[in-house]
């Protein structure tokens, strides 16, 4: 079954929105491309900072998969610094197909 992964959050304090989207396109372009059942990425900015980032997959599996390979990755360690973790809500929900 497929899924999608949000994760809201609000940026460090002190963080650029220049320097966020820098590392989003390094994640986008990065090793995620290569990852089994990946099938792309959003993200969206709301009124109040905060920022939701949207992962479409293929199943549970492929994307449970991705987080330890995302926490190892140069990349995805640079990413996640930019974060401020007290704001983050993280789900993975399946896509209902009518």
């Amino acid at each position: 079954m497929a899924v999608v992964e949000l994760a809201k959050f609000k940026l460090r304090s002190g963080i650029s929105e220049q320097d966020f989207l820098a590392a989003e396109r390094r994640i986008r372009s990065g090793q995620i491309q290569h990852q089994a059942g990946y099938q792309g990425r959003e993200i969206g900015r709301g009124d109040n900072g905060e920022w939701y980032v949207i992962i479409r997959w293929d199943s549970k599996i492929n994307a449970e998969a991705w987080t330890p390979k995302f926490m190892q990755d140069p990349d995805g360690q640079a990413f996640a610094a930019l974060l401020d973790f007290s704001t983050m809500r993280q789900e993975r929900l399946e896509v209902v197909t009518l």
